[in-house]
Formats: structure tokens, C-alpha cells, sequence
């Protein structure tokens, strides 16, 4: 067999063993970092060791494993070199005090949903945080997760226990209290033991009457879980980077996963005849169809005159509940009336959207403008927010600003939209106003509804 021929067939068995587990290794480097970009990158830069190193193997490795520990080793070199003092002093600062009010916890949760779970789990130190998301999100089983990080099994137990505790405390609202543990102090076996029931489902022992004393640290554990399993998902890689692991390390696959795209996330059936169209297609950002985002135009957004930044700031206000004691409940008419007499900059303009209702809305001030913060509602309690801003704060006083190629790019018709974390945040100009909208956990048919309503609606102004 001559290095040709051998490197063909590594390449055929690569591509067939490993680009299944693409969505796994995209989500777990996701909520170690933080930042969608960065995880795409240490996902490439995990498969090619994967790929330079896949001939020496031996059939007896299990590769899903050896791929998470390749990802694992880039994560750790970078979280080194970004955290010097790597250690669980802070984290175990958060150990010493038990809750009084876990419905806070929940509520929280409720309102803000994945957007503040993915934030605090990256906040985590690194070695709590890579056991919570293989146990908990990947759903690894004990003996994956001690064969991956090569810890023993208490040790795993001990850490995913701290790492759910100290989800708990640190997503207690501002108003909720803490208190010191009474007398007690829960050592590393009560957490061993708590994780290895929870983990099981073992109701009858989480509720013996002789584990009264573990109560609270029971619920809050059973609480962080519960939301974990129901916030948190796992991620689909962006197709464009799907395709181009795919076309470098298992061209041979190529074909079948461009078909499968096709038809699962863009529900087309094309022929073979226009499958450069489709190519094409399925490179476009899959919570962006129908939206073409030349460049990084969100990267290049900067200061807090930016409309983009005010609008990722805002959004970012509203889901750390600052906003709710100024947010005015509000029908249309109600809206127009306050409005109009409040010296609003912008007065009203209101989308239309199926299923759709206006909730509320919230005045800011900025450099002696007042601008309205709309909230729209539907009926499975999501929020779209919207932020309009008059064109002429833009070219005429300067107030506000985008980069010029972004704000060409609007002029032109187009819908831009930029994705951080779970959610996708929208500009488009629509008469003498550029919209900006923020969306968690964006569906892709309301996506381009939104850009579609915006583009043919007659606003009420």
C-alpha cells in the first residue's frame, strides 16, 4: 500500500468517524468560552490535530472521547493564558452561604432564559464548568466524564455539585438575601452524595427524612438541573463552518451533508442542476435565511453613540430586569397619547406581526433625546424588542452613528442581522428610521417575517 493510497482511506474513515459528533464539540467549546466566534475556531483548530494525528490511532479508541480531549487541551491552553490565577478561591467564595429564596432563582430564569444561564456558566472556572457541561449538557456519563478529564469519580461528583451550587447563588436576584450556613457545614461527601441521587432520580432518598439538614442544598441543586435541561440545547454549528471542515477533511461527505442541510434547515427541494444555488444556500447563517451579512459589520460597531451597541446594551438592561420598574404596559393608542406628550424624539412606529402584541415600552435619554424602547409579546410569553432610531439623529445631528458600510448596506434594502450567544439582534432601515430588534432563541420563519413586515409594512406613525 503505497502513502497515497493510505492517506485516501484515513481521510474516508476520518470524515465517517468524526464529523458526527460536530454539533457536541461546537456546543461544549461554546459554553466554555462564551463567544459563538471563538468556539468555531477552536472547533477547526481541533479537527485539524484530530485529522494529523487520526493515522496513528489504535482501533480500541473511542473517538468521541479523544476528540472532546483534544478540544479540551486547546480550551485549557487558552483559558491559561487569559487566567493567570486559575484557581477556585472565588468560586469558593460563593460555597460559604446557602439561599433563603429559591422561587427568585426561578423567576429569573424565566425572564431572562438561556441568555443568562450561558453567560454565568461561562463565567465558571474552568474546571467546574468543563464537568457541569459534560455531565449536564452533553449528558456524559460518569465514566465518559472521568475517562475524558481523568479525575476520579468523587472528584467529579464534588466539582459538578460546587459548579450547580454556585450557578444558584450567583443567579440570586440583587434583593434576595443570603445567610451562612447554621451550624453546619456541608462537606464533600453530603455533595457527592446529593449529585449521585439527583443524578439518578432517586426521589425517595433525596426525600429521607434523615437528609432534613441537606434540604436546601437538595432543592437548589434540583432547581439549577432542571433549568439546564430545559434552557440549554445542544448548539447546531453554523453551516458555512460545517461545510468547510467537511470539504477539507471528509470531502466525501460533502454531498450527503449538503443534502441533508438543504432539506432539514432550509425545508428546500432543488434539483441537480442548481446545486451551486444551493451550495451557496446553505452557506448562509442558519438563523440568517434570507439575510446576507457581507463581512463582520457587528465587529466593527463600536462606542455608545453606536446603534448597534445601544441596542445590544438595552437588551442586555432588560434581561438584568432593569428595566421593569419603567416599563409602561401599554396598548397602541395608550402608546401614541403618552407619547405625544412626552417630547419623544420618534413618536410611534409600531410593526405589525401575526400572533404578536405590543406589551409595553420604556423611555430613555441620550445626549438630550428620548427614545422609545418597544416590547412586543406572543403568545408563548417570548419578547421582541425593538429600538427605533430616526435617520436624522444619524445624518443630521449626529448623535447616533453606524459604520458607513453598514449604514450603505441598510440604504440598499437589505436586513442585517448579527448572532451573540442565543440571541440574533436585527438593524434595518424602514422610512426615516433605522429599527433595531433583539431576539432570544430566534425561530427562522419569524426572522424573515420581521425583515419581510418591515420591508412592505406601513408603520403607525
Amino acid at each position: 500500500m503505497n502513502i497515497k493510497t493510505f492517506k485516501k482511506i484515513s481521510e474516508l474513515d476520518f470524515g465517517e468517524k468524526t464529523i458526527i459528533h460536530l454539533d457536541q464539540l461546537f456546543t461544549f467549546a461554546l459554553l466554555i468560552t462564551g463567544d459563538s466566534r471563538k468556539a468555531e475556531k477552536i472547533l477547526q483548530s481541533t479537527y485539524e490535530k484530530a485529522f494529523g494525528f487520526y493515522k496513528y490511532l489504535s482501533e480500541e479508541t473511542k473517538i468521541e472521547v479523544w476528540l472532546f480531549r483534544i478540544m479540551l487541551n486547546i480550551l485549557q491552553k487558552l483559558w491559561d493564558s487569559e487566567h493567570l490565577n486559575d484557581d477556585l478561591v472565588s468560586d469558593n467564595k460563593n460555597l460559604e452561604t446557602s439561599v433563603l429564596n429559591a422561587a427568585g432563582v426561578e423567576k429569573r430564569f424565566l425572564n431572562n432564559s438561556s441568555i443568562v444561564l450561558t453567560q454565568l456558566i461561562a463565567s465558571l472556572s474552568f474546571k467546574l464548568k468543563v464537568i457541569l457541561v459534560t455531565a449536564n449538557v452533553l449528558k456524559f456519563n460518569y465514566e465518559r466524564i472521568t475517562d475524558l478529564i481523568d479525575l476520579p469519580l468523587g472528584t467529579v461528583k464534588k466539582r459538578l455539585f460546587d459548579a450547580r451550587k454556585i450557578l444558584f447563588v450567583k443567579s440570586l436576584p440583587h434583593s434576595t438575601g443570603l445567610k451562612e450556613t447554621e451550624g453546619f457545614q456541608i462537606n464533600s461527601e453530603d455533595k457527592k452524595l446529593i449529585t449521585t441521587l439527583i443524578d439518578e432520580n432517586n426521589s425517595d432518598e433525596l426525600n429521607d427524612e434523615n437528609r432534613k439538614y441537606l434540604k436546601q442544598e437538595i432543592e437548589s441543586q434540583l432547581i439549577i438541573k432542571q433549568i439546564i435541561d430545559e434552557e440549554i440545547k445542544i448548539e447546531p454549528l453554523r453551516s458555512v463552518i460545517k461545510f468547510k471542515i467537511a470539504k477539507k477533511y471528509a470531502p466525501e461527505l460533502k454531498d450527503k451533508l449538503r443534502n441533508e442541510v438543504s432539506l432539514e434547515k432550509r425545508g428546500l427541494v432543488v434539483g441537480a442542476t442548481v446545486a451551486m444555488i444551493i451550495l451557496i444556500a446553505v452557506l448562509i447563517f442558519i438563523f440568517k435565511p434570507a439575510i446576507v451579512n457581507p463581512g463582520e459589520f457587528a465587529e466593527q460597531q463600536s462606542g455608545e453613540d453606536n446603534i448597534f451597541i445601544q441596542l445590544q446594551n438595552n437588551y442586555s438592561l432588560f434581561n438584568q430586569e432593569l428595566f421593569n420598574e419603567s416599563l409602561i404596559l401599554s396598548d397602541a393608542e395608550s402608546l401614541k397619547a403618552l407619547l405625544s406628550s412626552s417630547g419623544s424624539g420618534n413618536e410611534t412606529i409600531l410593526i405589525s406581526l401575526p400572533g404578536w402584541n405590543l406589551k409595553g415600552f420604556v423611555l430613555t435619554e441620550f445626549k438630550g433625546h428620548k427614545l422609545v424602547n418597544l416590547f412586543y409579546e406572543n403568545g408563548n410569553g417570548k419578547i421582541l424588542y425593538s429600538y427605533p432610531v430616526p435617520l436624522n439623529l444619524i445624518e443630521e445631528t449626529h448623535t447616533f452613528k453606524l459604520t458607513r458600510n453598514l449604514l450603505e448596506y441598510l440604504e440598499s434594502g437589505n436586513c442585517y442581522s448579527s448572532r451573540k450567544a442565543n440571541t440574533v439582534y436585527l438593524l434595518k432601515r424602514s422610512a426615516n428610521y433605522i429599527l433595531g430588534f433583539a431576539l432570544e432563541k430566534p425561530e427562522r420563519k419569524l426572522m424573515i417575517d420581521i425583515c419581510n413586515q418591515i420591508k412592505n409594512s406601513t408603520f403607525n406613525n
